[in-house]
Formats: structure tokens, sequence, C-alpha cells
């Protein structure tokens, strides 16, 4: 997989266009946007050019730190950004349980890092991992680390995704119309605000699997906003597995609430996947 890997980068396309699938539930067309196609998931689409303006505001940078869960895609991308820039790659990945360890070691996501070059640190627990993150940074020259919040959730960040999200929906054609619901998991939130800034005219469905501290940042942000939806965890009829590849125990957790409640038109956005796809 890492030779894969490695034989993908010299054509890779940061900001492919958009074309949504057409999928089938019962009675209902509705379409999937496959993050997946992209090797590094939907962040891919605006890494390089996000951590370039980091650097070009702080030339010091030499190395770029992050702190990461066991089965996402964030840390993939920001290493192979590091690469392109020429800069050192550190990844601090929080496992939590031994399965999750296992699952790590045999994912793409770690042989993603590995191809890209990127040191992997492996913690138990996020506390760990920050605490490592602090002692690395205390250690290293001054101003040579750039050591990114969680999912890269700031303005700079939303404002260069949602600016990429719009100039491939327009390669890809593709149209939302008012009143379509795009539907996605959101973990720190950086995605589906994206989203949200993006296409105006739809409505968002999300699914938090955060943390409370997440949650919360979400909540706060969705409070006022008519046409975001914080879908709550409900007991729902058993649905088909799902039709596509995905990510599991994230990107999965929206497809039940999609088969249920989903109506014609609307959108199921999925960041990433656990396995490799062709592009097209």
């Amino acid at each position: 997989m890492i030779a894969q890997i490695k034989s993908m980068l010299p054509t890779l396309i940061e900001n492919p266009p958009i074309v949504p699938e057409e999928i089938s539930l019962p009675g209902r067309k509705v379409y999937l946007v496959q993050e997946g196609k992209m090797l590094f998931g939907t962040k891919q689409r605006a890494m390089f050019r996000f951590l370039s303006e980091i650097i070009k505001e702080q030339p010091k940078i030499d190395h770029t730190l992050y702190v990461g869960g066991y089965n996402a895609s964030g840390p993939a991308a920001i290493a192979y950004a590091s690469l392109k820039c020429g800069i050192k790659c550190t990844i601090i990945v929080a496992y939590k349980t031994e399965e999750k360890l296992n699952y790590f070691n045999n994912s793409r996501y770690k042989a993603s890092l590995t191809a890209l070059s990127a040191k992997i640190i492996l913690v138990k627990t996020f506390g760990e991992a920050r605490t490592i993150a602090d002692k690395i940074r205390k250690e290293s020259k001054k101003d040579s680390i750039y050591y990114p919040v969680m999912g890269f959730n700031t303005e700079l960040w939303r404002t260069i995704l949602t600016s990429q999200y719009r100039l491939a929906a327009i390669a890809g054609n593709l149209q939302i119309k008012q009143g379509t619901t795009i539907w996605v998991t959101a973990g720190t939130g950086s995605v589906a605000m994206s989203l949200n800034r993006a296409f105006p005219e739809a409505n968002l469905g999300l699914f938090m699997t955060g943390s409370d501290k997440y949650k919360k940042i979400i909540i706060d942000w969705a409070k006022d906003r008519e046409n975001v939806v914080l879908i709550p965890e409900i007991a729902l009829e058993e649905s088909p597995p799902i039709p596509y590849n995905t990510v599991a125990n994230y990107d999965d957790f929206i497809w039940p609430y999609f088969y249920e409640f989903a109506i014609k038109n609307d959108i199921i956005w999925n960041i990433a996947t656990d396995t490799i796809m062709p592009s097209s």
C-alpha cells in the first residue's frame, strides 16, 4: 500500500471537481459526494494552500506537528502538504484501545503517513498526545513548529476550504437546489462550517461525533442558523449496508439517518474512505 500511495502522488489533483453520484433510496433519488476518491480525503482540497499561507506569515516554520485520531484523514493531508512545502512533519496518534491501535497499524492512514515520510508517535490518550506535543514545541527553536488546532478550524482554513469547494463545484457542475440538505458527519466542525459557507442555499444535517468540547463549539455555532440541523442520536429501524466506501466509526455514523430521513435531491457528503479508491 505504501508503494501504491507513493506512485499516486505525482498525479494527485488537490482540488478535483465535485461530481455527485446518484444513489437510490426507497422512493427517493438522492446523491453522494464521495471525497474518499481523493487520496487524503476532503481536507486535501485546501491543505497545501492553507499551509503555504501559514508559512508565508511565519517563515521560520520548518516542521508541522499535529495530534490526530487513529482513523483520521486530516493528519495525512497535512503530512502531504508538509512534504510539498519541503518541511518535516510529526503526527501524534491517540489510539485509545488495542483494537484501534491494530486498526491503525494496518490502515491506509499509517501507510499514507509512512509514504509521506512523516514521523509517527503512538500514544493511548489525547492527554498524553498533547503533553508530548508541548514537550516537542518547548525543545524546538522558537517559531519553528506549526501546531494547528484540531481540525484546522480557523478562519483562514474555513475561508480557503470554502473557496476550494466553490471552485470544485463549478468544475463539476454541482448545482444545489434551494432546500436541499447536505448530510455530513461533524468532528471539530471545520468541514461542516465550510460547507455551510460554500453552499448557503442548502440546509445542513450534522451528526456530531467529536468530544464534548467540539460538540459545544458546533452547538454554539449552529444555534442561530436556521438552515443547520443537529441530528439527535435516536433509535432507528435497521438500515441496509452502506452502498459506498466510507470510514468506520466516523463517516458511517450519518448513513442510518440519511437512509431514514433524506428526501429527494438530498446529498450525503462522505469525507474519506478506509480503502484507496480509483480517482474516477
